[in-house]
């Protein structure tokens, strides 16, 4: 059974959400839905997020202004209520997560060959709750791998390659997990990190996802570093991390659709979309709808999807266009 599709809009007011109609599969049929959508004018996004609850969304936007030294800038609308702007300090964003007081976590990365790992914590006036910044310890980076003395110092990666965070999500009980654009793997408490894979990170651009499963939490990219054709991480497969003492265990990949060009986790359901825009939602409550790309715009690749708790609204993004798109 076909979709209906909803056409891209051929201008859109500036910074201004607009409201339109569009079909969706639903258990075999079609019903009705409404969607909104917003044209950022200035900046490309990178990035976007969306609450738990589906309300509230934030965005990174690279290029935004003029200030080298604050390449991203995070904007929200409707999160609490409130739109705002906050400028992240000298790195790009490309991780979200909610915390379940109602904060935003903001992961930061940017090249280096120090392998530092910074996230923030943000309230909806844009106040800056914690500034956390880690750098994992040894041995465990190539000649100094085996050498005593490096035991419990910080590691030098050497590569000037992308250091950071490439997702971060809150567990139960207030912990946070990131996982980083050079296989770091950390759980914090406060601004304090245990390191998981200190051993094993940071020799190569590689990055790992994390979903937050109760006080525990999954991941996908995890790797086994191969040092050969300028090192290489060896795909893992996803696994199931525990607490007390942290341990990890294999388990069974999802299925996802061919052709899926981007994945984005619920609680107990999964949103995908492949190149053309079309959206499959499984879990609960599955449904399916696509999107047109604008055709009038020269970054009308998608680049970034989100998907509430319990996927029954999904925000999806190219370079310059947002759109939320909520389920019947």
């Amino acid at each position: 059974m076909s979709v209906a599709r909803l056409a891209a809009p051929s201008q859109t007011p500036h910074h201004r959400w607009t409201t339109a109609a569009i079909l969706v599969l639903i258990a075999g049929m079609l019903s009705s839905c409404s969607t909104t959508g917003i044209t950022i004018n200035e900046g490309l996004i990178s990035k976007v997020s969306i609450s738990p609850d589906g309300r509230a969304i934030a965005a990174a936007i690279d290029g935004w202004g003029t200030n080298e030294d604050d390449p991203t800038i995070v904007r929200w609308w409707n999160w609490n209520g409130k739109d705002g702007i906050w400028h992240v300090p000298g790195y790009l964003v490309r991780a979200f997560g909610w915390a379940a007081d109602g904060s935003l976590l903001v992961g930061g990365q940017r090249k280096s060959r120090m392998p530092e790992v910074p996230w923030w914590r943000l309230d909806s006036k844009g106040k800056v709750l914690a500034a956390c910044k880690g750098l994992p310890k040894g041995p465990g980076i190539l000649d100094r791998m085996n050498d005593p003395r490096y035991k419990n110092q910080p590691i030098y990666a050497g590569k000037h390659i992308s250091r950071g965070i490439a997702s971060i999500a809150e567990l139960a009980g207030g912990r946070v997990v990131t996982g980083g654009t050079d296989q770091t793997l950390a759980v914090w408490e406060g601004c304090s990190p245990t390191w998981l894979n200190s051993e094993t990170c940071c020799r190569a651009e590689d990055s790992i996802t994390v979903t937050a499963r109760g006080a525990g939490f999954e991941t996908s990219g995890e790797g086994i570093y191969q040092n050969k054709n300028e090192g290489y991480y060896e795909d893992m497969g996803p696994r199931r991390w525990s607490p007390s003492p942290w341990k990890a265990v294999s388990i069974q990949a999802p299925v996802v659709p061919a052709g899926t060009r981007l994945r984005a986790n619920g609680a107990d359901c999964m949103a995908t979309m492949d190149a053309s825009g079309h959206i499959i939602v499984v879990g609960e409550h599955p449904w399916t709808a696509s999107i047109e790309p604008d055709k009038t715009d020269d970054w009308n690749e998608w680049v970034s999807l989100a998907a509430s708790h319990d996927c029954k609204i999904i925000a999806v993004a190219n370079r310059h266009r947002i759109v939320k798109v909520t389920s019947p």
